[in-house]
């Protein structure tokens, strides 16, 4: 059976790419021009509420100047942004995440691609895509083996870690992460 993946109409979250959001500081993250966050149960204004709820726990990160990281641990994701002007910042790519050690495995309903899953093998995404602009990884190198396609449609490329070293593997195993990203070839 053939995986059917497509970007023809991007899911959910993966609409957002390119969106901004003002911050003032780590402590002041206005993220409400993300409000299709809030469809998904996850919070936009703060994370967790004064019950003490954490379904979507997380944080915030900046990293340098330029770099901000909005983390939902528990969903499985994480959204990163890089300054476009002033205090202005623009969701560049969405981290997701299927099995890792710090983040809970993402819902179905978070991923960017129609037909995706946890269970979705390499085999499967180079039917779907083609032959990766990128690769790299393996036993040599000591890391997880990894795809990237600079684009998939609707001017966003892809980037996966696999759940194994082997390239032999590779295609049987189940992604570990992906990175949906907004792409400079449009």
């Amino acid at each position: 059976m053939q995986l059917l993946l497509s970007t023809a109409n991007p899911t959910g979250i993966a609409s957002l790419l390119g969106r901004a959001i003002t911050v003032a500081s780590e402590e002041a993250v206005d993220l409400r021009a993300l409000a299709p966050l809030q469809e998904h149960g996850l919070q936009t204004a703060e994370f967790g509420n004064a019950d003490g709820d954490t379904t979507h726990a997380g944080a915030v990160k900046m990293y340098g100047a330029s770099t901000l990281y909005v983390i939902y641990y528990t969903a499985g994701l994480a959204l990163c942004f890089e300054r476009s002007k002033g205090d202005q910042f623009e969701l560049e790519a969405l981290e997701l995440y299927s099995s890792d050690a710090q983040y809970r495995a993402v819902e179905a309903s978070l991923l960017p691609i129609e037909g995706l899953s946890i269970t979705t093998t390499g085999k499967e995404l180079v039917q779907a895509f083609g032959e990766p602009d990128d690769k790299g990884g393996g036993m040599r190198e000591g890391i997880d083996i990894w795809f990237r396609w600079d684009t998939v449609g609707h001017g966003a490329g892809l980037e996966v870690q696999m759940d194994s070293r082997s390239w032999e593997d590779g295609q049987r195993c189940a992604w570990r992460s992906i990175i949906y990203f907004k792409s400079s070839e449009q």
